[in-house]
């Protein structure tokens, strides 16, 4: 599926995916049939899923890069929505410059020196940290969803989670087949309780239109890491 064809389907379906859901992955779905689907096998960042068989590295890296840009055009959507005037104002985003304001605790870079196959260990075991901790953030806003809210956000907000667990999936799927074992993982804790619950609606968007940002931020920042390592592959 083409990445201008996801955001179509986003945009004509608009269906509702549940939190902590995921469609599962098979490649002869068409996308016809996407909304239809039942969601089934909740996941979890300690096992995003279950992996039959390895394809190969050069594979899996130009799969992970996908991954990365469908992740950032749902991250798209969410600020596009958010840039409505029932949302945002133009004042409330001249605020939100983002060179300058970003969300604590939340990565925007993986570190990386001299980042090269033999030695993505460290880099693999990071990104999945890193990845995981924006599902936390995600998953966070997604909860704050309610009646009151109208769940204005709850489209946007589940369709980056299932394209965040997506990605984390092709993370863990490199790091096994390279025989790396990730034993560390996040939690609900990683996300500060100041920026947690915001009664206030404003605030609220403003807070979930930087995460959109820091997460494409960080997104573009993966995906040159990712770039390295392929174009290493492809010799």
């Amino acid at each position: 599926m083409s990445i201008s064809h996801e955001k179509h389907l986003y945009d004509k379906c608009n269906c509702k995916l549940k939190a902590s859901k995921h469609i599962k992955e098979n490649s002869g779905i068409k996308a016809k049939h996407v909304c239809s689907m039942t969601l089934s096998d909740a996941r979890a960042i300690d096992k995003p899923c279950t992996v039959q068989k390895f394809p190969s590295l050069t594979t899996q890296l130009s799969i992970t890069l996908e991954r990365i840009v469908l992740a950032n055009v749902t991250a798209n959507q969410m600020l596009e929505t958010l840039r409505q005037p029932r949302f945002l104002t133009q004042d409330d985003l001249i605020q939100l410059n983002p060179d300058a304001t970003h969300l604590p605790n939340l990565p925007l870079f993986v570190e990386t020196e001299n980042l090269t196959l033999g030695n993505m260990e460290q880099f693999l075991r990071q990104a999945y940290r890193d990845v995981s901790i924006h599902i936390v953030f995600v998953q966070q806003a997604l909860g704050e969803q309610n009646a009151d809210d109208y769940r204005v956000l709850e489209n946007e907000l589940n369709w980056l989670e299932q394209k965040l667990f997506e990605l984390l999936c092709k993370v863990h799927t490199l790091a096994i087949s390279s025989n790396i074992t990730i034993s560390s993982f996040v939690d609900a804790s990683v996300m500060p309780s100041s920026i947690k619950n915001i009664q206030d609606d404003t605030l609220r968007y403003m807070r979930n239109y930087i995460l959109g940002k820091d997460t494409q931020i960080f997104l573009g920042n993966l995906e040159a890491n990712f770039t390295t390592l392929y174009s290493e592959v492809q010799g």
